[in-house]
């Protein structure tokens, strides 16, 4: 489901007034506080009049009349409190309906136990996922925006990857020649519309070899509360299985990611998600294609929830890019999407990640981006 979009501006400030608080000089400050930023000028249409893709009910989303929807901006504050505490928080602006939201995406303290082991504390990143921990910074990845599939809130996606959580983590990490070895143990809780994740706890586990291959395995469980809005949803378990493959090796570049969800006896939640990006870089042009694919709700029987058209169905988008980086720091991507939907029970139609069923199985999707990072 979408995240709860509430103005984090006081904690966000907050945030700030704890950096300059420190009580350091105007040099130390300066070695001490750093400042990045990231940018998506983003352009999205697709062949579908009144069939709203990953937007609310008849509402937002991408439609024929085109949409800036994936647009944002974000700044990245780092702050060197001591030699062992350090003080991280991202503050970032989207595209949400007509205008724009400025949230607190994260921030939280991270204290380097020693050299093997950091211990954060906050609004931490969501450690499953590839491209979970830096998914709003498009200038990192290929796409326009990740496989949505796996990577979106909408309420007809996976549910496999969130923003991020409120909770402890415990990082662990050694190396062994070109070598890293990850395990990061993490509790808390998630909020989302409607939705409370309590007892958030899981694992994750990486090996990255010379950042040229990366491996990753994550399990997370919790339980979902929602004040009696989605009944069938309240005390359920939610359990979410990733498995991910990253290679960035003699200019080919891939991109693999499996994900399974279960949430307990609501079966139309339960889901799974995967894709694989290929591509190869020539120069400052890295052409790419991906398949991305979602099958929800295989045990549901039918039935109408939020006020849309519930499940079974599946979804596969097939994507043809190309990502030019023309500038330094500066990308600009292209890229067409053949999203197909098949409702697997004929007397239920699932809408995907569409607001309402489209008039045609298959949708057309075009994207213009320009990402840049400062």
């Amino acid at each position: 489901m979408k995240k709860n979009r509430f103005n984090y501006l006081a904690p966000s400030i907050c945030l700030c007034t704890s950096l300059v608080a420190i009580p350091v000089s105007a040099e130390d400050w300066t070695d001490r506080v750093t400042i990045k930023g990231f940018l998506s000028a983003v352009y999205q249409q697709t062949n579908q009049d009144d069939a709203p893709y990953e937007g609310e009910l008849l509402e937002s989303g991408i439609t024929s009349a085109g949409t800036t929807q994936g647009t944002q901006f974000g700044l990245n504050i780092n702050a060197q409190v001591n030699d062992r505490l350090t003080i991280v928080g991202q503050l970032h602006s989207a595209r949400d309906g007509e205008g724009y939201v400025t949230n607190l995406e994260w921030g939280f303290l991270s204290l380097n136990l020693n050299e093997n082991f950091d211990l954060r504390a906050g609004r931490i990143k969501f450690p499953g996922g590839l491209v979970s921990e830096y998914v709003n910074v498009g200038y990192v990845y290929p796409w326009i925006q990740p496989p949505r599939e796996m990577y979106s809130e909408d309420i007809g996606a996976a549910q496999a990857v969130h923003e991020s959580f409120s909770g402890v983590s415990l990082l662990a990490s050694t190396t062994s020649g070109d070598l890293t070895y990850s395990a990061n143990i993490f509790t808390g809780e998630i909020a989302e519309d409607e939705v409370l994740r309590t007892d958030f706890a899981g694992i994750t586990l990486e090996a990255n070899w010379d950042e040229k291959v990366t491996i990753q395995a994550a399990y997370n469980q919790s339980t979902m509360e929602t004040g009696g809005v989605i009944l069938p949803m309240d005390g359920q378990r939610h359990d979410i299985v990733q498995l991910a493959l990253k290679i960035d090796w003699n200019n080919i570049v891939t991109y693999a990611e499996w994900a399974d969800v279960n949430m307990g006896d609501f079966a139309f939640g339960e889901a799974e998600a995967a894709y694989v990006t290929l591509g190869y870089r020539i120069g400052n042009f890295l052409p790419h294609v991906t398949v991305s694919t979602l099958e929800k709700a295989q045990k549901a029987t039918g039935g109408i929830m939020a006020d849309r058209p519930m499940l079974p169905y599946e979804q596969t988008t097939s994507t043809l890019g190309l990502r030019w980086d023309f500038m330094p720091d500066i990308a600009l991507k292209v890229e067409v999407s053949s999203i197909e939907l098949d409702s697997i029970d004929p007397n239920v139609a699932g809408v995907g990640l569409f607001g309402e069923m489209p008039d045609d199985d298959r949708v057309t999707r075009y994207g213009l981006a320009l990402d840049a990072v400062f």
